[in-house]
């Protein structure tokens, strides 16, 4: 991926000035957040908005492109917010001082601060950037319900319960295929409206800790989230990317994960505790959305989910979640996943079957489009007849 620091530097870094940041310090109504620099001499980063658009204070500093082991004392004039928590948690830097914003610009006001100079850091530029790496699709979406997860009735099959393992599906052949020999990407992330549009997605990116596939994905979209969305990423959510889910949300989402992290990291989320994320893990017979059931190299089915399986094996290889969800063990759970997504894209592609579900046919045809897309070479399906 393209991303680096200084492309972060150079998309999120603005010139600033000590009037801007010290009226911004005597809007109560404005929250703010800076810090020194320990290596760059004289330079003070800042940043300011809401808790969301689509990022906090915090977060747009550790997105400012500047390497995080070099900020100095740093300092907010709000509460600390959930995506705040779960990104200093996540970023490893220091921990934000609260201060009165008037004990913040008295302390910066006539100081030997004002010879500094000051850097503004917003995210403006940052979801074109980001497109560079993560392409949007435009194409007409599937127009399916995807708050939708059982069928109409107990005897029915209409779809709705099987087409969310489909993106899962999709989200794991993007990480098989984007992932970089030794590389650490690990996740990839999809999001998704609530007619089954993909709006944008991500992949981990290694070479900064705050761009992980699900935060890839929402500075992607580039602000603030529809009611009613979903994603579907290839790993739970941890503390950072939960907060910012929920503080960008525009209510009603939902987060579907291919595997379950057992570390602290994803432990006691803000997903989790409004109970707003699923693991994709459902069987046949079990009411709810189905897991993704992987095939052997001879085309069996295996008596276990995905979800299962890359949880028994996680826990058999010992490395580090982030390790083992880059590493070879993983990539064969993955391709066995794109076997089965292979095997209905032929299934629906086959002329002669009758009984297709059309919610399934419209989601493969759409994905298979999006997946081309994005250089992700999949066998094309023809949309269904109308």
């Amino acid at each position: 991926m393209s991303i680096t620091n200084a492309a972060l530097a150079n998309a999120t870094t603005k010139d600033g000035t000590w009037r801007h940041l010290l009226n911004l310090l005597a809007d109560d109504k404005k929250k703010v957040a800076f810090f020194e620099s320990k290596t760059e001499r004289n330079q003070l980063y800042y940043a300011w908005g809401s808790e969301a658009a689509p990022c906090t204070p915090v977060a747009k500093l550790y997105l400012s492109g500047v390497y995080i082991w070099t900020m100095g004392d740093a300092f907010r004039n709000y509460a600390i917010s959930a995506a705040d928590e779960g990104t200093q948690a996540l970023c490893g830097g220091p921990n934000f001082e609260r201060k009165e914003s008037t004990d913040l610009k008295k302390m910066l006001n006539g100081s030997f601060y004002d010879r500094w100079r000051v850097n503004q850091v917003t995210v403006s530029d940052l979801p074109d950037l980001l497109r560079g790496d993560f392409s949007h699709y435009d194409a007409q979406g599937p127009g399916v319900d995807v708050t939708r997860e059982n069928p109409s009735g107990p005897n029915a099959h209409d779809g709705f319960h099987t087409m969310h393992r489909l993106y899962m599906a999709a989200a794991y052949r993007i990480l098989r295929a984007k992932q970089n020999p030794g590389g650490r990407e690990g996740v990839a992330a999809i999001l998704v409206n609530s007619t089954g549009k993909i709006l944008s997605w991500g992949v981990k990116n290694p070479a900064h800790p705050a761009l992980h596939g699900e935060t890839s994905a929402l500075l992607g979209y580039g602000g603030n989230l529809p009611a009613g969305v979903r994603m579907y990423t290839t790993l739970k959510p941890c503390k950072m990317c939960a907060g910012w889910i929920t503080t960008l949300t525009g209510g009603g989402h939902r987060v579907y994960y291919g595997q379950d992290d057992p570390t602290s990291a994803a432990e006691d989320t803000d997903l989790d505790r409004s109970r707003t994320s699923a693991l994709l893990s459902g069987r046949r017979h079990v009411a709810g959305v189905r897991g993704i059931v992987p095939l052997s190299s001879t085309g069996g089915k295996y008596n276990i989910t995905l979800a299962e399986m890359l949880d028994q094996d996680y826990r058999h290889v010992g490395q580090s979640i982030i390790d083992f969800a880059s590493g070879n063990t993983a990539r064969e759970d993955y391709t066995r996943s794109n076997r089965m997504l292979e095997a209905k894209i032929r299934k629906y592609a086959d002329t002669q079957r009758t009984g297709k579900n059309r919610i399934v046919w419209a989601v493969l045809s759409y994905l298979t489009g999006f997946l081309n897309h994005i250089g992700v070479v999949t066998d094309g399906l023809q949309p269904p007849p109308t």
